[in-house]
């Protein structure tokens, strides 16, 4: 090939070479969700919340079960900033100490669905064969099985509270993320790296942790994100019905359940919990979208 034919354009020589920068996924999601001012406005919302749930309840010394009849039924006022319900009892303070409650149930609920789904979803999709059918024959009949009829069951066998609750939320919440990582380990263990690591020699275990599941990672994070939400109205719901932790035990269901009979008078005994499980609610939603759509872009 003649070289005359090609015109330089520019010599180079000795100027500095030009290196590309590394780019890392972790840099691009880092960017895509600084540039979302709804992620950054509701994750500044949720950690507010949370603080103030965590650390407000250390500073207050009264029985959140004890009745004051002298002040019960106040709308909010300078003290009680959401009122008092019908025992007396401060609404703003039964809201901080409830949600220790529901979010412990949500967060433990969504870290065990979510640990059961990847271990479950990345051995079935990796190895295939009988064992896959077979757990997802089982995956199936779970499936099927109503939630509110687990409850009930491990509600006669435990008794009501935290950790009967957490259980009857993980039997079937870890199937659907199951699948999700069932069907990004069949897509990913086609390509080239994983079968560079298996003509290597590499066993199974250290394909799916060092190949495989850390490629997921992302996925597990909005997965996990997004279980919260869903989770903390099924406890609100199920406590609601008196399904849930029970009575003695404060969540943010016994709040709203206290409220039920005097919802036509005194409304702001609801209205000011459930614009504070909305907010944490929404929160939790966009969130986990904005995370999803920072990985699959």
């Amino acid at each position: 090939m003649d070289k005359n034919k090609f015109e330089i354009l520019k010599d180079y020589k000795g100027e500095e070479e030009y290196i590309r920068p590394l780019v890392r996924q972790r840099d691009i999601m880092a960017k895509r969700l600084k540039s979302n001012y709804y992620f950054l406005f509701f994750t500044t919302i949720l950690i507010v919340s949370l603080l103030c749930i965590i650390i407000m309840p250390y500073f207050i010394h009264v029985n959140p079960f004890e009745s004051f009849p002298r002040i019960r039924n106040l709308p909010p006022m300078k003290g009680h900033w959401f009122g008092t319900d019908t025992e007396g009892k401060d609404m703003l303070q039964r809201v901080l100490l409830g949600g220790r409650t529901s979010l412990l149930i949500s967060v433990g609920a969504a870290f065990l669905n979510s640990s059961i789904g990847i271990i479950f979803g990345a051995i079935c999709g990796y190895t295939g064969g009988l064992m896959d059918d077979i757990v997802m024959r089982i995956v199936e009949i779970i499936s099927s099985i109503p939630n509110l009829l687990i409850v009930i069951l491990l509600s006669l066998i435990l008794g009501q509270g935290v950790l009967s609750l957490i259980l009857a939320m993980s039997i079937t919440g870890w199937c659907g993320i199951m699948r999700i990582i069932r069907g990004q380990i069949l897509q990913l263990k086609e390509q080239e790296y994983v079968m560079a690591a298996q003509a290597l020699g590499a066993n199974t275990a250290r394909i799916l942790s060092k190949h495989l599941l850390i490629n997921l990672i992302n996925v597990g994070i909005v997965s996990f994100t997004l279980e919260i939400p869903t989770i903390m109205l099924n406890e609100i719901i199920l406590t609601y019905m008196g399904l849930g932790v029970g009575d003695k035990i404060l969540s943010w269901g016994q709040v709203f359940k206290a409220a039920r009979d005097v919802i036509l008078f005194y409304p702001y005994q609801v209205l000011y919990p459930g614009i504070v499980v909305s907010l944490i609610i929404i929160s939790f939603n966009v969130i986990g979208d904005a995370l999803a759509d920072a990985v699959s872009a």
